[in-house]
């Protein structure tokens, strides 16, 4: 499984926002489970859910509902802000666009990564 195939969340929740940093230096309280050294098995007792569910989660294959969100973000130390904006890009893509301003954007690089990701493989589809 690539990190495409995870979608927003799944790559979120998996591997933190390692791309996401700031003059070299990871960007604090987004870690992500492997980052966090955290396993399944822990992130499911915190938040109350299964670990077949978390896993299938971080494999883009299922979206909790939002209230679970914020437990899983918990439970894998990321932020609720941050996991609320990938929960939104993977289950509601076309909704993003209207919930976002310039200054959304500019401050957060996994809007960035996402829009940027998207443009690419608009462009890339009209050059075939």
């Amino acid at each position: 499984m690539t990190d495409a195939d995870r979608g927003p969340l799944g790559r979120l929740l998996y591997n933190g926002r390692r791309a996401a940093s700031l003059n070299g230096r990871r960007a604090a309280g987004l870690n992500g489970r492997r980052a966090a050294g955290l396993n399944v098995d822990t992130c499911a007792d915190s938040c109350g859910l299964s670990r077949s569910f978390l896993h299938m989660v971080e494999q883009g294959r299922r979206a909790p509902a939002l209230a679970q969100m914020l437990a899983i973000a918990d439970a894998y130390q990321v932020e609720r802000r941050e996991a609320a904006w990938a929960w939104i890009l993977q289950t509601a893509p076309d909704v993003a666009i209207y919930l976002i301003r310039c200054e959304t954007v500019e401050g957060n690089t996994m809007l960035q990564r996402h829009f940027s990701d998207q443009y690419e493989g608009q462009v890339r589809a009209r050059e075939e």
